[in-house]
């Protein structure tokens, strides 16, 4: 466990250099926003900071309303914190931009059977 944390550590101390290095780099850089602040998001759920984590997410979601994995990854977050009707929001809303998104629906059906509407998540 100990190892896993380091890495995360490591990894986002690595994206939060990348992040700014594509903040000040110009135009040039600004594609990579999207992916850099979703590797941050990912680096910082696996430091227990779920909360900080929905904030990139939700960056993602600004920059690039139909990036699906980020949407699917802000309701993961949210559910950690507890907001599970946010929660079932974005997650049906990253069902709604990608159908087959086979992990927002397993997602899904569990945020809906924490929420009690079991007959929902079948």
């Amino acid at each position: 466990m100990v190892m896993v944390f380091r890495k995360c550590a490591e990894g986002k101390e690595e994206f939060l250099l990348a992040l700014e290095a594509a903040q000040s780099g110009g135009n040039h850089s600004f594609y990579l926003l999207p992916q850099i602040h979703v590797n941050l998001g990912i680096s910082l759920e696996g430091e227990g900071m779920a909360l900080s984590a929905c904030g990139h997410y939700r960056g993602v979601v600004a920059l690039c309303p139909t990036h699906f994995r980020a949407m699917k990854l802000l309701g993961c977050a949210l559910f950690g914190v507890g907001e599970y009707k946010a929660t079932e929001k974005a997650l049906e809303e990253a069902i709604f931009l990608k159908s087959a998104y086979v992990d927002a629906h397993c997602d899904l059906g569990s945020t809906l059977h924490a929420i009690r509407e079991d007959e929902r998540a079948r």
